[in-house]
């Protein structure tokens, strides 16, 4: 783990559940992402496209979560998960 996870978990100790608590508290709503969706114009994107065209530039400079960018942060959509939904990376966003 690097000084990055340190900042972000509070602990660089192995098997934390640390860990598990940060990315629960990083949920976004559907809203959100039908939000970014529409504003993106990426609905038939494949997710690997919408990571490198979109996510990637927004973090690039501050090498952070997309979840923790301040201007993401400020929509009030980020919040503990209640649901988990997983994705193929060559299907469409």
């Amino acid at each position: 783990m690097s000084a990055e996870d340190l900042h972000a978990f509070g602990t660089l100790e192995p098997n934390s559940d640390a860990s598990a608590k940060a990315s629960h508290a990083r949920g976004v709503t559907i809203k959100f992402l039908i939000e970014f969706t529409n504003e993106h114009g990426c609905w038939d994107w494949p997710t690997w496209q919408v990571v490198l065209e979109i996510v990637k530039p927004m973090t690039a400079a501050t090498r952070c979560r997309f979840a923790d960018l301040p201007e993401v942060r400020a929509t009030g959509a980020v919040g503990d998960a209640d649901s988990f939904a997983s994705h193929c990376w060559t299907a469409s966003w």
